[in-house]
């Protein structure tokens, strides 16, 4: 059983959202398309809205190049027992404190107060992971978190005084460049690129969200002799191959990193761009698939990977086997 339909997709999204308009123009459905579609989406789906031999008569011609809905009513979302099951548990994720608002928090709460919660948060057993992971209920972390989020998305330099691994208090001027989250350490993390006189340097830094102590607003943005484009210095690739049987877990496992896929009949390519702070963790996932996949690229790595499982055969075994 899937727990969400198919009326949840992409194209029905687009569709959705061009049937609430009471009058649309083949202007407004492009914008929707390319924003709630795929890449591709924008080559083929206007054709299937806008009225024609080919289209999924969804619509019809109202003139003057606008467009409304064959259908009387705006589609309606229906969310089952299950999904409401499902959306009950994620309450229980102290990470969506970070998303949501706690009028927003509670607003849920109370509409899903009568019902069961698909799994507990005690029926989940994390292993290879860290337990001294982030207070993300913490109303300085939430507003922290925001903060950075909207600096990147505006590119706007923020002043951060944060605390470094050696308790040392340090702050400077930062344009905050992107987010992650680690499951293994169970904590976010912000990439950020050091500015001096308003003009980027070739100083990145990634700092803990939960060892920030200030967090400024400067209302500045990159100088224009800037390039905002310069890569993360710390990042690198690493190439696996990747036998089919497991292509689908082994893409799940590393969903939140940027990656090429290349594959043929048996084997699947993948180049992973990772921060160099993270290797190890890197590569403690990798060899958690073990025979199934191959490292072929950077030769460190694959160095690194081959001592670990020498030195995990001589425990097991009591020998090397070379």
């Amino acid at each position: 059983m899937t727990l969400f339909s198919e009326i949840y997709g992409a194209y029905f999204r687009i569709a959705a959202a061009v049937l609430e308009r009471e009058s649309i123009t083949a202007e407004d459905i492009g914008e929707i398309v390319s924003s709630e579609g795929f890449r591709e989406s924008v080559l083929f789906v206007p054709r299937k809205l806008i009225p024609g031999e080919d289209s999924w008569s969804l619509l019809r011609e109202e003139g003057k190049g606008r467009y409304t809905r064959t259908t009387k009513q705006p589609p309606v979302t229906v969310i089952t027992e299950l999904q409401k099951r499902w959306l009950k548990s994620k309450l229980s994720d102290q990470k969506l404190a970070l998303f949501l608002t706690d009028e927003e928090l509670r607003g849920l709460e109370e509409r899903l107060k009568d019902t069961e919660p698909l799994y507990t948060p005690e029926q989940i057993r994390t292993v290879d992971a860290f337990s001294d992971g982030d207070d993300y209920t913490d109303p300085f972390y939430r507003s922290t978190f925001r903060e950075l989020v909207r600096a990147i998305d505006e590119g706007e330099i923020m002043h951060i005084c944060y605390c470094s691994g050696s308790r040392m208090e340090k702050h400077g001027f930062f344009l905050p460049r992107r987010m992650e989250y680690s499951p293994k350490n169970d904590k976010f993390r912000v990439y950020c690129i050091r500015c001096r006189y308003g003009n980027l340097t070739d100083d990145m830094l990634v700092i803990n969200l939960g060892r920030i102590t200030e967090l400024r607003r400067t209302g500045e943005k990159p100088g224009s002799t800037a390039d905002t484009s310069v890569p993360l210095r710390n990042t690198r690739h690493a190439g696996i191959k990747v036998e089919s049987s497991i292509i689908e877990d082994f893409l799940t496992e590393f969903s939140s990193f940027e990656k090429r896929t290349e594959i043929d009949d048996t084997t699947c390519t993948v180049t992973l761009w990772y921060d160099r702070n993270d290797e190890t963790e890197l590569l403690i996932q990798l060899l958690s698939f073990g025979p199934s996949i191959e490292i072929l690229t950077p030769p460190e790595l694959r160095k690194q990977a081959a001592e670990r499982v020498r030195r995990q055969y001589k425990l097991l075994f009591g020998e090397d086997k070379g």
